[in-house]
């Protein structure tokens, strides 16, 4: 500007304004929420979060609790329940029976490496991490629902592709004059199959909840979740 106030000449800036948005700035990258965000006040990244808990469900074994309570490699290998998938198996069972509650034992993911870090977050913002830990929870559930569904497919096939017991019997039949064969029964009318059950959508219709125990800490659980759900 000059002395009496007026514009002389423009500086061209690159700060990201809605007539200037370049979406390869670091700047522009930056604004993008989907990869930026946190729970308020804090730096712990929403999505690393439930990332790492999904891997917790998925991956889980029972070896990880046996080392943290001071078992030996040698004698995890001797027990032949200790690559078993803790949480996988339960949710399997919450899936075949309607359970939308997951009991969540803390010490599992302090003893886990992967979300020993999230088990101490989880005790500083468990209002927070918990309400996260729940959407993971059914974002598994359907993963499991989908590979149901799979395998429920994959057997009414193969069992539509085998030949039936009638036809073996027939075709094993020695040859003979059509006018001395008998004529064939009619063909009894098959029961109507029940409908296979939508595991998906299933899942999609519920809420499913955490249920920690095993805290350092005394958590409240009407404060998680007031409505008593």
């Amino acid at each position: 500007m000059d002395e009496s106030g007026r514009v002389v000449r423009e500086i061209p800036s690159d700060a990201p304004t809605f007539s200037n948005l370049d979406p390869t700035t670091s700047d522009a990258q930056a604004m993008d929420p989907s990869k930026n965000l946190a729970i308020w006040g804090t730096n712990v990244a929403v999505l690393d979060t439930m990332a790492t808990f999904r891997d917790f469900l998925r991956n889980f074994t029972k070896k990880y609790r046996m080392w943290k309570d001071g078992m030996t490699e040698e004698e995890t290998r001797a027990d032949p329940d200790s690559d078993t998938k803790e949480y996988v198996q339960m949710m399997q069972n919450m899936l075949t029976l309607g359970v939308t509650s997951l009991n969540l034992d803390f010490r599992n993911m302090k003893a886990y490496p992967p979300t020993h870090k999230l088990w101490q977050q989880a005790q500083d913002y468990p209002q927070d991490i918990i309400t996260m830990m729940d959407q993971c929870i059914k974002d598994v559930m359907f993963e499991l629902a989908e590979a149901e569904m799979a395998r429920q497919r994959q057997s009414q096939q193969s069992q539509s592709s085998a030949p039936s017991a009638r036809t073996r019997i027939m075709s094993s039949e020695p040859l003979m004059p059509s006018s001395d064969r008998s004529e064939p029964d009619a063909p009894t009318p098959r029961p109507e199959e029940s409908n296979e059950i939508d595991w998906c959508a299933e899942v999609q219709k519920r809420s499913y909840k955490v249920r920690p125990f095993g805290l350092d800490k005394t958590v409240n659980m009407r404060e998680l979740d007031p409505k008593g759900m």
